[in-house]
């Protein structure tokens, strides 16, 4: 399986929420940073902690890649999100309470692999605009 199609698994089992299958395509050691909240998590349970975490506060969100490229054993990802906040959302500066209200957001997600699993995960997120569409700033 190429990197590509690892890739492709990783979106159809969130967006399935199959978190074993998901789980399966990440090292155990793989390491994974939020660039907007500062988040980082250390190991494949981790990793897939941050995962869950979004699920549980839209657990309709969707992704999409809507562009790839690919760089050897590096994948560059935009990505288009559309969900409803109706769960607890969890920040480094405490949980935020459902406002019931749906988002489309992008992100850029900077993918590093070893051995056809994630490595690394880096996800560069539109922070502001998910905060503005959820009507927690002016």
């Amino acid at each position: 399986m190429t990197n590509s199609e690892v890739s492709d698994k990783l979106m159809a089992n969130f967006n399935a929420a199959q978190w074993d299958e998901w789980r399966e395509h990440v090292a155990d050691d793989a390491s994974m940073e939020d660039m907007a909240s500062g988040y980082k998590a250390s190991g494949g349970d981790e990793v897939l902690g941050y995962a869950q975490g979004w699920k549980m506060a839209f657990p309709d969100m969707v992704g999409t890649c809507d562009r790839r490229h690919v760089a050897g054993d590096v994948l560059l990802e935009e990505c288009t999100w559309t969900g409803t906040h109706t769960g607890d959302m969890m920040t480094p500066n405490g949980t935020i309470p459902p406002t019931n209200k749906t988002v489309k957001i992008t992100n850029i997600l900077v993918w590093e692999f070893e051995g056809g699993k994630v490595k690394s995960a880096k996800n560069y997120l539109d922070m502001m605009s998910m905060m503005s569409q959820l009507g927690l700033m002016d």
